[in-house]
């Protein structure tokens, strides 16, 4: 494994960095830079590019590369942040994607997407959101999990991941609702964070499923490519908007890892034309 040091720091989701915020963040970053003689900062995502371009600023010949995850400010239109956080999520956006020395993206849509919000034409590595197939095999073959799972042959219908609005939760356990009424025998299996489960309970219960029709669990990383041979096919439902049109989400991969059908939608990254095809 790699060496960390671990930099405590302040106002890392602030708006605005402060000219003595940046001055700080550059007076502890620094010394990092030159103990371990880095060339280059790998900055995940947008919060963490923007503190690396302040330390990179304090190290001339330092290089950055940004791993852009998403679109922060129509992230957060989506999450009902202010017009004043937006307006300065784009301007902090802009100066990274112009600043930063290369640019990874997780899907060519997001690309696409920067060259029409912003003419960027910087050169960028599309490295999708991934994982190994070898370890999905391996996991499978050594741990078994059922969190729930029913144990009478019944088809189980599931999902990974959280009730975020942009993961149309409410429109998953809708369609689950309709299933149900059509094919009572189909068992439903959501496994989402914890915190997330009130929310998860109570569509279930507006959308009339029985209690011993679904289950709601919570898993470990390592848990998930065992659930996942007990699915007989996952759900992937998106709507059309920006969030979802550049994203590559993880368990799509982990699904087809496991040999697990997917039911998707379009508007998913780059996915949903690799589905269509």
């Amino acid at each position: 494994g790699c060496e960390v040091e671990a930099v405590a720091v302040s106002g890392f989701f602030d708006m605005e960095l402060t000219d003595g915020q940046s001055k700080t963040l550059a007076s502890q970053l620094k010394p990092v830079v030159e103990k371990h003689g880095l060339q280059w900062l790998q900055a995940e995502a947008g919060y963490c590019a923007r503190v690396a371009l302040v330390v990179k600023r304090a190290c001339p010949r330092l290089k950055v590369s940004f791993d852009c995850r998403g679109v922060l400010p129509e992230e957060a239109v989506m999450g009902g942040s202010s017009s004043a956080r937006v307006a300065a999520l784009e301007r902090m956006e802009f100066q990274i994607l112009h600043q930063s020395d290369f640019v990874i993206f997780v899907a060519h849509a997001m690309q696409a997407h920067y060259i029409a919000k912003y003419g960027l034409l910087k050169d960028a590595m599309i490295v999708p959101c991934c994982i190994r197939e070898n370890s999905i095999r391996e996991s499978i073959k050594c741990q078994e999990v059922k969190c729930g799972l029913p144990e009478d042959g019944r088809p189980v219908l599931g999902y990974l991941g959280s009730m975020a609005v942009w993961q149309c939760s409410e429109e998953m356990v809708a369609l689950f609702g309709e299933l149900h009424r059509r094919y009572p025998e189909i068992f439903f299996a959501v496994f989402t964070p914890k915190a997330d489960q009130p929310k998860a309970k109570t569509l279930f219960e507006t959308y009339g499923i029985l209690s011993g029709s679904y289950t709601i669990a919570e898993l470990a990383c390592e848990q998930v490519p065992s659930v996942l041979t007990r699915l007989n096919a996952g759900m992937m439902l998106r709507l059309d908007s920006a969030v979802n049109r550049v994203a590559s989400p993880t368990k799509f991969g982990e699904m087809i890892a496991a040999g697990v059908p997917v039911v998707a939608t379009d508007c998913i990254g780059d996915y949903s034309s690799d589905v269509t095809k």
